[in-house]
This record gives C-alpha cells, structure tokens and sequence, in this order.
C-alpha cells in the first residue's frame, strides 16, 4: 500500500492505494480517500492517526530530512580488503615482525591501512573503515617492513612450496623523489633531481600472482644482479626457467642464456613515423603472441602499481623504507590477486582495474539530524554488489543510524 496524491482543479486529493497483478500486468485499487492536502495538513486527528500507525509498525524513529544537515560522501569499499585480510596468512606473517619489535601503534592494522589505500587509491581519500594514520607512523612501519623483508617472504611461501607453472621475471625501474639523504649509499641517489633510482625485480606468474621480489641500484644493475636474484628465488622455489620481461634496451650480453621478452628499436624510415617506436623482440618459440602480450601488460600493471607516493606522500625516503614500500606492494599484490582469483572461481572473472573502480563506487552519505548520524547507500556500479556477495557482505537497503551500521 502506498499513499497517493492527485489534483483535482485546483486542490491536490490524498488516497489510501493498494497495488495488485492481474495476468502480469501491475493494476491499482483505492482503498479509501484522505481528503484534500490542506485540510490534512497540521490536522490533530490525522497527526494521532500517523502516530498510531507507526506504533503499530514499531517504527523506532522518524528522520526529519528537511532539518538534516549537510552530507558528507564517504566510500567504503575498503570493507572488502578488511574481509579479505582475515582470510589470508598476511596478519599471521607479520606478527613474526612485531614480536621483536616496540611499537606504539597497531602494526597490523597499519600495514592493511596502507595495502588497502594501495589497492583502492591512487589519491589520499576518506574510506569508511580505514582511518588515516600520521606521518611518523607510516614511516615506523616501513622501517620495520624494510628491516624483516625476509622474514615476511619465508613465512608466506615457505621453502616446502614448489613451483610448476612458467613464472615472469619482471624488471621494473623505479624513481624515489623528494629523497633524504640518509642511508642511501646502495642505491643511487641523483644530487641534481634530488631522486634514487632503483631496479625492482618481481617474480610472478602469468596470473599476475607476484612471489618474490627483490631490488638493486639502477645504475649498477647488471647480469650478475640478474643472476643473483634468480638463483635466489630458484633455490626457494624450484622456479622452471623463468622468462624476463622488460621494456628497457639492454644489452644482449645482460639476457643471453635466458628466456626473455624485451623491447626492441623498430627499423623504420623517418620520414614515416614521429619520434622513436619500439615492437617486442623474444627468444621464445613456444609461446603464443597473446602469452607474450599478456606479460607486457602484467609489466605495465606492476610498473604504474609500484611507484611510490601513492598510499602516503614521503618526504624522507631511505634505504630502508624503499625496500618497506616495496614489501607494501608486495601484500597488496597478493592480496589483490587473491580477490581476483576469488571471483574467477566464482565464474565472474575481471581485472585489477575494475574492481578499483567497482569499490570506489561504494558510497555513503553521511549526514546529521537531530542530534544524530546517519548514513545513506549510494548505488554502486552494477559490479560492485557481485563483489559484496561472494564475500559474504550484506549491505544496508535504506538509511541507517551510524552506531547500528553492521555488515
């Protein structure tokens, strides 16, 4: 039943209606007539009236929107991140980090803070769930990351774990600006551009399911940099002749005897082209053109994902905390890839870019009525509800106090 207002002349007539379906097609049937809208407005006996029937529906409150202050917009699809932590062994590997460790903050907390902000931002922005964290808190945090990288590997893959598929071998340049001095005499830091460069390798499947990572200075990277960081991970994990994807031009002698996919000048006429194009240049046989692209575009991922400034901007960059941004990453990376998988399992596959933009469309508006907040859902994209319900999150249909907000 609903309440139906229609004008006559020059009144306006209230009606009690109630809906039916006759062959699939939705009819209407009054039940009764209110009157006109003047005569029931501040009318005693229809104010006693309205009173009556929200006793009877044990109506416990009535929010007066036109007394409602302004709203605020808050996104809250970081709840999807926090649900998808406590599935994962990542708050167990990290424990191992704080027992030895003084802190005055929550360790955990803060490193899903800053893998959730990874995830879903490239900007600072207000999410529900997440509260923002100050400066001398994330830098803490990356120092202890940067300090236990190993330790936080060998808990998440132990050395029982082998591997079969064909894994990627991902060579990522990456600058650090606004550099402090401190501590960088490992990596190289470019007095003039006040910046440190370095070279990130990752380790990774075809997938995008990262396993290791390590990194070197840019300037000094070299075959036996290459060499190192693949017979560390071959030891851990048995990893069957990994091929190294890079778009930057080396030379031939830095991937001889690997398998690889790397850009490559293109030989073509000048007066044809603008500006220098490159194509892909490989070794490989056996695998398919879409393989090869698809590892490119796993390298694209991985280099826009892993450059810093966008989870907190840091003025004081040393050597420690780059490699405690890189372990940030690292999480994050798994953890985005378990919701991926999650959902493929699930028959719904999708990108990393989509489901950003699907939780970011999550939505509330907060507001103030009375002497209390309220929030109220914003339709998300048409992906985004798929995503609440294989993870078990039931979301609010109407408006809802703040304090009784459960999901």
């Amino acid at each position: 039943m609903f309440i139906k207002v229609t004008k006559s002349g020059k009144n306006r007539y209230a009606q009690v209606v109630q809906s039916y379906r006759v062959n699939g097609k939705i009819k209407h049937k009054v039940l009764f007539n209110l009157g006109r809208t003047d005569k029931i407005e501040n009318d005693p006996g229809m104010q006693k009236l309205a009173l009556n029937l929200m006793d009877l529906a044990r109506v416990k409150e009535v929010i007066n929107i036109n007394r409602a202050g302004n709203g605020q917009i808050v996104k809250w699809g970081d709840i999807v991140y926090q649900k998808l932590w406590e599935e994962t062994n990542i708050a167990e590997a990290l424990g191992y980090c704080s027992k030895s460790t003084a802190t005055w903050f929550d360790f955990k907390q803060t490193c899903l803070y800053l893998i959730t902000r990874y995830l879903l931002t490239a900007q600072e922005e207000s999410y529900y769930f997440t509260a923002d964290i100050p400066t001398n808190q994330f830098y803490r945090t990356l120092d202890i990351l940067g300090k236990n990288k190993e330790i936080i590997e060998k808990q998440l893959f132990p050395d029982t774990q082998k591997l079969k598929n064909p894994i990627l071998c991902l060579l990522i340049p990456i600058n650090f600006k606004n550099t402090s001095l401190e501590s960088l005499e490992n990596l190289d830091y470019d007095y003039s551009l006040r910046r440190v460069q370095v070279m990130s390798i990752v380790f990774t499947d075809f997938t995008g399911r990262v396993i290791a990572h390590e990194i070197f200075s840019h300037r000094r990277f070299g075959r036996a940099n290459l060499v190192q960081a693949i017979n560390r991970s071959l030891k851990k994990f048995q990893i069957p002749s990994p091929v190294i994807v890079t778009d930057q031009i080396y030379e031939t002698n830095l991937l001889r005897e690997f398998n690889y996919i790397s850009s490559a000048p293109v030989d073509t006429p000048p007066e044809e082209v603008t500006g220098i194009h490159y194509g892909i240049k490989t070794n490989l046989k056996t695998l398919r053109p879409e393989g090869i692209l698809k590892a490119f575009h796993l390298l694209e991922f991985f280099q826009d994902n892993f450059q810093p400034g966008k989870t907190h901007p840091s003025l004081q960059w040393t050597e420690r905390r780059i490699k405690g941004h890189f372990v940030i990453c690292f999480l994050a990376a798994l953890m985005g890839n378990r919701l991926e998988n999650k959902l493929a399992r699930a028959g719904k596959k999708t990108s990393p870019i989509r489901i950003r933009e699907a939780l970011n469309s999550l939505q509330f508006a907060r507001f103030q009525a009375g002497n209390n907040s309220y929030l109220l859902p914003i339709a998300g994209q048409e992906f985004s509800p798929e995503i609440l319900k294989y993870l078990g999150i039931t979301p609010p249909g109407t408006i809802v106090p703040e304090e009784d907000l459960t999901l």
